[in-house]
């Protein structure tokens, strides 16, 4: 057997490229990270359902990076303060803002206050989960239609009341685009949490709200409220007597959907960027974790970067869109 003879020039010059490759700042940078505990930061206080989400979360990316990874809840200025925390750290990676639908895309159309555009600020890593919404009515609407209630509203106009849990939440942008596809007249009642408002709709104090999916769910089972329908394309095989929001014609309210998603400062290295996506999705398929996030009816997810950052600018045009054909202007 003949073998091809290797200088001992050829023999460094290949070693030196290869400790070329090795040293190479993105390798480093990738080799480096994590190398400290890793923060994820919250816009919200402790208890809401992203914060229960990030909790969840966060063990099996402590397990992933072999580091602790903690969440703080920075709750404020619609995001403000936690975005401009991540927004202040060394652009490592070490520091990212676990955010939703709300902050990032809704929240920048409605309140004049916001210091940071989330959208051009961050780099989008990945959506890790996303969720339904359902319309839900008060016991004394209990059984009737959709059809029948959006009537009642017009015959009645300002009369019926509508709870919500803010301007620039996915609920309150949902029931405005309810109201704009129905022609449906209801007063919004503004509420602090959706505890409340359930307090509130058992009471027959408000006839409607839109709520996630888990948290209507126990409501309709049990039978103390009414659903209205889920906001999607098809029913669910959990509630199959639910009707689905497409199937009543109400066009477009499949899309505002809660999600959450991981977000760096744009500034971050891609191969970090990478890093961290490759994270989470293999976090995502660890089957304790889907099962977790499937009861609280979450359908993991777990995409590109660049997915996520399309859906993100998507989202983020179609909000303002519907905030200005509602008349809705900056606070």
């Amino acid at each position: 057997m003949r073998f091809n003879s290797v200088t001992r020039r050829d023999f460094l010059a290949g070693t030196g490229a290869g400790l070329a490759l090795l040293t190479s700042p993105a390798v480093l940078r990738a080799a480096a990270f994590p190398s400290q505990p890793v923060r994820l930061m919250l816009g919200f206080a402790p208890g809401g359902s992203t914060d229960t989400l990030a909790r969840l979360v966060a063990p099996f990316l402590s397990k992933k990076f072999g580091q602790p990874v903690l969440v703080e809840n920075r709750p404020g200025g619609n995001g403000t303060i936690a975005h401009e925390a991540v927004l202040r750290a060394d652009p490592d990676g070490h520091a990212a803002t676990f955010s939703n639908t709300s902050l990032i895309v809704a929240a920048p159309h409605v309140f004049s206050d916001i210091q940071v555009d989330p959208v051009k600020s961050f780099t989008h890593v990945t959506m890790v989960a996303e969720g339904r919404h359902v319309m839900l009515s008060n016991p004394s609407l209990q059984g009737k239609s959709l059809a029948e209630i959006v009537q009642m509203s017009k015959d009645k106009p300002g009369t019926m009341i509508h709870a919500s849990t803010g301007a620039g939440s996915t609920n309150s942008v949902a029931f405005e685009l309810f109201q704009m596809r129905t022609g449906a007249n209801f007063t919004t009642a503004q509420y602090k949490g959706t505890g409340p408002i359930m307090t509130d709709m058992l009471a027959d104090q408000v006839h409607l709200t839109i709520a996630a999916e888990s948290s209507a769910e126990p409501f309709i089972t049990s039978g103390r409220l009414g659903a209205v329908m889920i906001m999607a394309k098809e029913r669910v095989s959990h509630l199959p007597d639910l009707p689905s929001s497409a199937e009543l014609g109400v066009a477009d309210l499949d899309r505002i959907t809660f999600w959450n998603g991981i977000h760096v400062s744009a500034a971050t290295p891609a191969d970090v960027v990478k890093m961290w996506r490759d994270t989470i999705a293999e976090v995502l398929t660890d089957k304790e974790l889907a099962e977790k996030m499937a009861a609280l009816r979450l359908t993991t997810v777990g995409d590109t970067t660049e997915h996520f950052t399309d859906r993100v600018q998507h989202d983020y045009a179609f909000y303002g869109e519907l905030f200005k054909a509602a008349n809705i202007k900056p606070e």
